[in-house]
């Protein structure tokens, strides 16, 4: 017989096998090197204690699916539970991380929703260290220059809404919806949920890239910002930039950057991710201009937003800083898919550029 070999095991040897660790280290040595491991007639117990076995001897994610009462501990035991809803009751259901209602959908539940919640959850988690990192750096800056006294560089108001309003909605609706590639190319190429196996998505490198990304960003914000404002620019209103001016004016940068970034990492762009990252950003500024305007919110803050969003430098100088932080990003990205691609980006090469230009004909017609 050619190809990897099998094994078919029984209660009663199971239960020789875990009565010393010897043995059960000889079963999992034994295990690695088959295709397949049939565990029959063997009791609910039995069944988590191979759960078990597998999970705390090779330190693996283990997932079990069962369809029965007698798989309940099984299925409890395992890092993931699916239990399928049949003829045996709704016991394992119930028990279970995911239910389906039949074996089939468990590739479907694996290759692609696996697959697309795992990049979402690992993206949401890394930006949001990102986001608040890049905003709370600059505060850290600024303790250099005022001798660590605790004077804040951002209005309070603007640090309170910066989490709930102004950077909260893109990355929601990207952690909800988006998809690199679709169903049926990821069920029709297992290899892909294979690349996501081994943590890409959420590995040391990574982690450590985000972190390089918002201590860069973290610097063009509150030394740019210094840079162009620190001098005392003057407005066509005759006053020069003060401390509230030059927090907004970082705030500023703050927002329209991280709502960039993250739309540098979606995949799939439609009407709503439109709207959910330009309205963040256009909602930042309609909400200064409206709390320009409410003096019994802050008094120092009166006139404040008008009297910089009248000159020109305000904006530019916004424009400028963005620019500055967010294209070596965008360069990076481009380089990185086109030098070295991973196969993802292959399969979205194959898959999805025909599309686009297929769509683009047709409009053109």
């Amino acid at each position: 017989l050619s190809g990897p070999p099998a094994i078919v095991i029984e209660g009663y040897v199971l239960n020789i096998i875990f009565s010393e660790a010897a043995l059960m280290e000889l079963f999992l040595r034994l295990s690695d090197v088959c295709r397949s491991v049939i565990c029959c007639r063997i009791a609910p117990l039995q069944k988590a204690l191979v759960v078990r076995l597998v999970k705390e001897g090779r330190k693996k994610v283990t997932l079990a699916i069962g369809d029965g009462a007698n798989d309940v501990s099984m299925i409890q035991e395992a890092h993931v539970g699916v239990g399928i809803r049949g003829l045996e009751g709704l016991q394992a259901a119930k028990a279970s991380d995911f239910s389906i209602a039949q074996f089939r959908f468990l590739k479907r539940l694996v290759l692609v929703h696996g697959r697309w919640n795992l990049d979402r959850i690992a993206l949401l988690v890394l930006y949001s260290f990102y986001k608040n990192i890049t905003y709370n750096l600059p505060q850290f800056y600024y303790g250099f220059y005022n001798m660590f006294s605790g004077q804040l560089v951002y209005d309070s108001w603007i640090t309170m809404l910066y989490n709930i309003i102004f950077t909260f909605l893109p990355i929601m609706f990207l952690a909800v919806w988006d998809q690199d590639l679709p169903a049926e190319v990821l069920e029709k190429h297992p290899f892909l949920y294979r690349e996501k196996q081994h943590g890409q998505a959420f590995d040391a490198r990574t982690i450590v890239y985000w972190m390089i990304n918002s201590i860069f960003h973290s610097v063009v914000i509150f030394w740019g910002t210094l840079l162009l404002w620190g001098q005392g620019t003057v407005f066509t209103n005759g006053q020069t930039a003060g401390l509230w001016e030059f927090g907004t004016l970082a705030a500023s940068v703050s927002i329209v950057l991280v709502n960039l970034r993250v739309a540098l990492s979606t995949h799939r762009w439609n009407v709503w991710n439109h709207i959910m990252t330009w309205g963040s950003i256009a909602l930042f500024y309609l909400t200064m201009l409206v709390y320009n305007y409410m003096p019994f919110l802050s008094t120092s803050y009166w006139l404040v937003f008008v009297g910089i969003a009248r000159s020109g430098t305000f904006w530019w100088a916004t424009a400028a800083l963005v620019a500055v932080g967010i294209v070596p990003v965008a360069i990076h990205l481009a380089i990185q898919r086109n030098m070295w691609p991973t196969q993802a980006n292959l399969a979205q090469e194959l898959y999805l550029t025909p599309r686009r230009r297929g769509r683009n004909a047709r409009a053109k017609v």
